[in-house]
């Protein structure tokens, strides 16, 4: 009777396979319903292979739940991407605000960029409406990380004041500085000017003054501007809208010292001063390859004994430009012209946006009454000498912790020298 009741191998194996089927029915039966109990709380799904390693798995399932372990902040907070001209509309129809970011991307704001983005007509930009804001982002990519986690960004302080670019490009003939000029002017928004430029568009917006016809005389007898006109017109330029706000830069100019007292005069001063360099043999080469150019259409003045001659010039009068502006200012950089345009445009990119941090430092501690640093903002040893305050060049800090007497005349690069308002202390 006991042997009747034993149980085979094979249906022991029988029997369990039907369980574990049976089971396996049941569990997807439970699995099913609440997939669909998730789907209908909008809740997402993530689905893992489980059939391969466990470290793949884990890894697997990691990068799975980073947007939820990374931006738990913002997990319930859902962002919506617009186009600019929707989202210019619903600013002017008033049914959404602009944030306090205004026209600031923020996450370049998070990483430090000082540069606000250029928006022009033709320029994308990549707004997105998160509750009753709206925020401008000046890519995709930053877009996408806006989204991923806004009230991350929203915790970022407000945007410091817009300063305005000054920048000068000087070099040799064909050493790149009116190709750096255009890409920075196309990349920033910076209105790019040279000797010509300034003059022919000031000619064309005052046709009547009284510049304009004094320049309309020399250039019909055939002779030179002087360099006195050419300032003014350069200065008067300046004073348009996009240059207060966005900045300038100068393509090749000022080349002479003569040129360099003049712009001092009319408080024309580029914050930032960049020297392509470039040896005679390049220049030479260029030379010959740009009148080789199939894409050349007109006949330019730049043959070989025409290069040797403004190669020469430039040599005779660099070397005092550059020692004048070295020794007043401390805003000369010297950059290989032979590099990459690439280089180049991000190397000058990087130089303006650590010129506009240190001037929007300054105007935000002198805003809440703070000393600022005055050091990288081209004060020249004059202006500061006549606005030492009560204590000169001893420090104060000293004499009031050690009770010390420390002369700071010998610092000229003005590195320790802090404005506490009207005076300047070292």
């Amino acid at each position: 009777m006991e042997g009747e009741d034993d149980e085979t191998e094979e249906e022991a194996v029988d029997r369990i396979r039907g369980e574990i089927s049976d089971r396996y029915d049941t569990d997807m039966q439970v699995i099913a319903q609440l997939q669909n109990t998730l789907e209908d709380l909008n809740i997402p799904r993530i689905m893992i292979d489980a059939s391969r390693k466990p470290k793949v798995v884990f890894y697997s399932l990691c990068q799975q739940l980073r947007s939820i372990t990374d931006f738990r902040m913002s997990l319930f907070s859902q962002c919506l991407a617009v186009r600019a001209r929707q989202a210019n509309e619903m600013l002017a129809r008033g049914y959404k605000q602009s944030s306090r970011f205004g026209r600031w991307d923020p996450v370049e704001l998070e990483q430090g960029c000082a540069i606000q983005p250029y928006q022009a007509p033709g320029r994308l930009t990549y707004p997105v409406v998160f509750r009753a804001h709206t925020y401008f982002m000046s890519s995709l990519e930053n877009r996408q990380k806006f989204m991923d986690n806004p009230l991350h960004y929203l915790k970022l302080a407000s945007p410091p004041p817009v300063v305005p670019v000054k920048l000068a490009i000087v070099g040799p003939p064909k050493s790149g500085k009116t190709m750096l000029a255009r890409r920075l002017e196309r990349d920033h928004g910076i209105v790019c000017l040279s000797a010509g430029e300034a003059v022919r568009q000031f000619m064309v917006e005052f046709p009547t003054s009284n510049l304009t016809k004094e320049m309309d005389t020399h250039l019909k007898a055939g002779v030179t501007l002087p360099d006195a006109l050419v300032v003014e017109a350069l200065e008067a330029i300046m004073l348009s809208q996009r240059c207060q706000t966005r900045g300038y830069v100068l393509d090749g100019y000022p080349n002479t010292i003569e040129q360099v007292k003049l712009m001092t005069e009319l408080c024309i001063i580029p914050v930032q001063i960049i020297e392509l360099t470039l040896s005679a043999k390049e220049v030479h080469w260029r030379g010959t390859a740009d009148r080789h150019s199939p894409d050349r259409s007109l006949p330019l003045h730049d043959s070989a004994p025409i290069l040797d001659v403004r190669l020469s010039s430039y040599k005779r009068n660099i070397d005092v430009v550059r020692s004048h502006y070295q020794k007043e200012h401390r805003n000369w950089n010297i950059l290989e012209g032979n590099r990459s345009k690439w280089w180049l445009n991000d190397k000058c990119a990087q130089l303006m946006n650590e010129q506009l941090k240190t001037a929007q430092h300054y105007l935000e501690k002198r805003t809440v009454g703070d000393a600022a640093s005055i050091f990288g903002l081209c004060v020249s040893p004059d202006e500061c000498k006549n606005r030492l305050g009560e204590f000169s060049h001893f420090c104060p800090v000293s004499l009031a912790t050690k009770h010390e007497l420390v002369d700071c005349s010998f610092e000229t690069t003005m590195k320790f020298t802090q404005s506490t308002g009207p005076g300047i202390t070292s």
